[in-house]
């Protein structure tokens, strides 16, 4: 089996924020383009709108320029997919996943998936679907809480959910392995499974974030650019395997200084 080499990114924005979203977004993406070559997809919402989710069983330099949003976004997530369990080709596997109410996104692989679909009595989300991921949005929607849905998982974990009943809501979770890092400045956060995409946009829209990578077995809440909640959760079993090394993509670069302008000339 594949190490799973996922990454996601995203942000939460204040209504009257002055950035780009879709800009952002592209960016975003860039920075993790190393993370994941099989599939590639994002989800959006602006204020009143309903969660918008747009994904596709291609490589991120293939989708990249197509990447839009409405202006006045507030909340999106983002993911490049190398994949585990769940075949690309088949887009109902790809990121971000819906299950009922619940959008997210997923950096890690599980081994108890398709055990706890059988627990709680529940179907997946399509027929065609497979992948491991699902679960973390089906026990999220049913539980009512992603810290609940991740100490019920088996594996590694950094997500990032949207919720149909929590306008102006982007939730962050890592259960273990998987990394995600926050940055912020007044109204803005932006998170990725690395650094670098948030230095990016920092420099691009002239941004001073303040960083921080998220401890394992934590969640937080995030609305309209600005923490709301935060709240520890346990983290036992099998925590899935170590990655250390993400091989460069010779696209990256090329990815990164065309998102970079187009985000320069938004701002």
């Amino acid at each position: 089996m594949k190490n799973s080499l996922c990454g996601i990114a995203g942000f939460s924005l204040a209504p009257d924020h002055a950035l780009a979203p879709a800009a952002v977004a592209r960016l975003l993406l860039a920075g993790i383009a190393e993370r994941g070559r099989d599939a590639t997809g994002y989800a959006h919402r602006a204020p009143g709108g309903a969660i918008t989710v747009h994904k596709d069983s291609r490589p991120l330099v293939d989708l990249i320029g197509s990447v839009s949003m409405p202006s006045t976004t507030t909340e999106a997530i983002v993911h490049v997919r190398e994949f585990t369990k769940g075949i690309p080709g088949i887009n109902d596997n790809n990121h971000p996943i819906r299950w009922g109410r619940v959008v997210g996104v997923h950096n890690g692989h599980l081994t108890n998936d398709d055990e706890l679909f059988a627990v709680h009595g529940q179907p997946r989300s399509t027929p065609q679907i497979t992948v491991d991921s699902e679960a973390i949005m089906m026990l999220t929607d049913v539980l009512g809480s992603v810290s609940a849905a991740l100490e019920q998982v088996q594996g590694s974990a950094a997500v990032a959910v949207l919720q149909d009943d929590r306008p102006g809501t982007l939730q962050l979770a890592r259960r273990s392995r998987r990394p995600i890092v926050i940055g912020r400045a007044h109204g803005v956060v932006l998170f990725a499974s690395t650094r670098q995409p948030l230095e990016l946009v920092a420099d691009a829209a002239r941004l001073s974030l303040g960083f921080e990578e998220v401890a394992e077995g934590t969640s937080i809440e995030l609305l309209h650019g600005e923490e709301v909640r935060r709240e520890r959760f346990l983290v036992e079993g099998w925590l899935g395997k170590k990655i250390v090394d993400y091989p460069h993509v010779a696209e990256k670069d090329r990815l990164v200084r065309s998102a970079l302008d187009g985000l320069r000339r938004a701002s």
